[in-house]
């Protein structure tokens, strides 16, 4: 124990005199009385309280990104689902008239819903980890970005709850529809 606080003290001192050495030099550089100015002198602390406010800020950003991104991949899955929906009118109809229940085509349409979410996902994993490794190549040394197992299974549950959310609409139109006007249907 009294090796470690040796040690600090050491390390301690080592700074104040590389602080005062160059204090010395930029008072002779700049032809600066001893007593006249004082350097300010970079705190620990405060340099981590300053990365730690730039963080939260890269974190609301990106986080603000994301929401936004999936707000608008919902709206895009519904809309596929919804011209689906209108385009295999007749398939549905042909379905609930040779026996299918709403259930059935409720499954069908949700999970039609899961498989382009989780797509979706996929690719989005894919083009995160590609520009985590990107930012790891080009910031070296200051900050290292990782993906980890909690944030891919987190992402993944995500994209399916908002995939399955998405499609629920859709999903119970057509379960909803007539057998007779579905037939009908140009």
């Amino acid at each position: 124990m009294l090796d470690v606080i040796t040690d600090r003290g050491r390390e301690h001192r080592a700074h104040a005199d590389a602080q005062k050495a160059a204090e010395r030099v930029l008072r002779t550089a700049h032809h600066i009385r001893p007593a006249s100015r004082r350097f300010p002198r970079p705190r620990p602390e405060e340099s981590r309280r300053n990365v730690d406010q730039i963080m939260l800020i890269y974190k609301i950003v990106f986080y603000s990104i994301a929401g936004i991104s999936l707000i608008v991949g919902g709206i895009g899955i519904m809309n596929i689902m919804l011209v689906s929906v209108t385009e295999r009118t007749r398939e549905i109809g042909v379905r609930m008239a040779v026996g299918a229940r709403r259930g059935d085509i409720l499954l069908q349409f949700l999970v039609e819903a899961l498989i382009i979410s989780m797509v979706g996902g996929g690719f989005g994993l894919l083009l995160g980890g590609m520009f985590a490794d990107l930012l790891n190549k080009m910031i070296v040394g200051f900050f290292r970005t990782q993906i980890t197992p909690t944030v891919t299974i987190t992402a993944v549950l995500t994209a399916t709850i908002v995939g399955v959310l998405s499609g629920l609409y859709p999903a119970l139109k057509a379960s909803r529809l007539d057998p007779v006007d579905a037939l009908r249907y140009e």
